[in-house]
């Protein structure tokens, strides 16, 4: 999206009356990233979420919003629903260092629904939360609505249900085209291109039965607007396929040229794989790096790859030449990065086997390294291994684990300066009661960390994957 700047209007005379009218500057506003804390002073914060189902039994998809500060947060939140251009508004209040969940189903008997939360000033951190009776799921909520959105992992292979969602939170229709990227090459059904998302609505399509999509072990998805920008999430449960569980998460709203995962294992009963999508028109040289859950000492292991034009790469880890064995433990964090232009997009899908069940979650990489890192209502009951830190400098730090409260930021009895080496991950036990249901920050010392949340799946074995939100 361009926006002009203020070029001046001038006439320049030069030589012999020779004028010279200036061309116009213009400038390209930043991409939206990674979602984050919405910072500096503002007149008003807008997080866009990434959808709920409505309706079904054992379904639950509610809103978390944490105020982290000294005052009394204010807004409104509006309810998108699916078939109707008619939101459902309310206002919004938070207490001072206190959170509040707002509930998105059984608002209306509708497939689903959509969220848009509007903070007075800046402050808040806003997560969505999905439960159904195949796992729960968890999403941070958007800083921008965007103009593209891609997605790089995805199956509708039988077994696993696959929709997409496409929420317009302004009062202007959308229209966007829907490219879909399978082994085979791309498809662009006429019907979703110029597809047209009405004002402030909801639309799903469902990608594993009406886009000819069907059967596909791996499928990715661009969505690219016409006119007007929107959120695109997708919503995946997997009930067969060598995948078990549930997915709702937002897309990318931008490409990049550098994505990080905290999370990585290898071991039996493990199955850790990457898709890389390149959308673009030129192939693209990626390097993929592990690194070990201790201080690199020595050989790192980096395997490159070419991805080609609007096509998807996908690197099943554990068979990485050279990668067994040559770390010390089983855990790892990975680094995507090319030396091109922001031009890939990368998700790590991790399913793990449980009591013979198999329990998958799948994570968009971050493409940001932050010292505060937010989790809006901790977690639900005692967790091991809830949190996964990765330490992306080249130096040593410590790590605070802190709750948010009526005192403030209060440490938790033993996660105060939890060391963390150069290079190195840790995982921390959200154990202590100090630690549920209430808004938790990470912070670091002297250095900058990836942090990745592992929420319990209800009552499915195994975990969900989420990146935590960095300030």
């Amino acid at each position: 999206m361009l926006a002009a700047l203020a070029a001046i209007a001038a006439v320049v005379v030069v030589g012999r009356g020779v004028v010279v009218n200036p061309e116009p500057i213009f400038t390209l506003l930043p991409a939206p990233r990674t979602p984050a804390v919405a910072a500096g002073d503002r007149l008003s914060t807008a997080y866009f979420c990434a959808g709920s189902p409505s309706t079904g039994e054992g379904v639950a998809g509610e809103l978390v919003i944490a105020n982290p500060s000294e005052s009394v947060l204010s807004g409104t939140v509006s309810v998108f629903v699916a078939g109707t251009s008619t939101p459902i508004v309310e206002p919004l209040t938070v207490g001072p260092r206190s959170s509040r969940n707002i509930a998105l189903s059984g608002r209306a008997d509708a497939p689903y629904v959509g969220a848009m939360v509007e903070i007075a000033g800046s402050g808040g951190v806003v997560e969505q939360r999905v439960t159904t009776p195949t796992g729960s799921s968890l999403s941070p909520c958007a800083n921008e609505a965007s103009n593209e959105w891609y997605f790089a992992d995805g199956s509708t292979l039988d077994g696993i249900d696959y929709d997409l969602i496409l929420t317009n939170p302004f009062a202007d229709t959308a229209v966007v085209d829907i490219g879909f990227v399978t082994s085979s090459g791309t498809r662009t059904p006429t019907a979703y291109q110029g597809f047209i998302i009405p004002p402030q609505s909801i639309v799903p399509v469902d990608v594993d039965d009406g886009v000819g999509a069907k059967d596909e072990a791996q499928l990715s998805i661009s969505v690219i607007s016409r006119r007007g920008r929107i959120v695109a999430a997708k919503a995946q449960t997997f009930e067969g396929s060598g995948r078990g569980g549930y997915l709702l998460s937002l897309g990318s709203p931008s490409l990049g040229d550098s994505w990080t995962f905290a999370d990585g294992e290898l071991g039996e009963g493990i199955d850790e794989k990457l898709s890389i999508f390149n959308p673009t028109n030129e192939p693209v040289d990626v390097d993929i790096t592990f690194l070990p859950g201790q201080a690199i000492q020595g050989f790192v292991p980096t395997e490159t790859v070419t991805v080609d034009p609007r096509e998807t790469t996908v690197v099943d880890v554990s068979a990485v030449q050279g990668l067994i064995g040559s770390l010390p433990t089983p855990r790892h964090a990975t680094i995507v990065r090319t030396l091109s232009t922001s031009s890939i997009v990368v998700e790590r899908t991790l399913t793990k086997t449980i009591d013979n069940s198999l329990a998958t979650s799948v994570v968009l990489g971050s493409q940001i390294a932050d010292d505060r890192w937010w989790l809006p209502t901790g977690v639900p009951v005692p967790t091991e291994a809830a949190l996964v830190v990765f330490n992306t400098t080249g130096d040593d730090g410590v790590i605070t684990v802190s709750q948010v409260g009526p005192g403030g930021a209060v440490p938790i009895p033993g996660l105060d300066q939890i060391p963390i080496v150069k290079g190195g991950i840790i995982t921390i036990d959200l154990t202590a009661a100090e630690a549920q249901n209430v808004p938790v920050l990470i912070s670091t010392s002297g250095v900058l960390v990836v942090v990745e949340q592992r929420y319990p799946r209800g009552t499915a074995p195994g975990r969900s994957g989420s990146l935590a939100i960095p300030e």
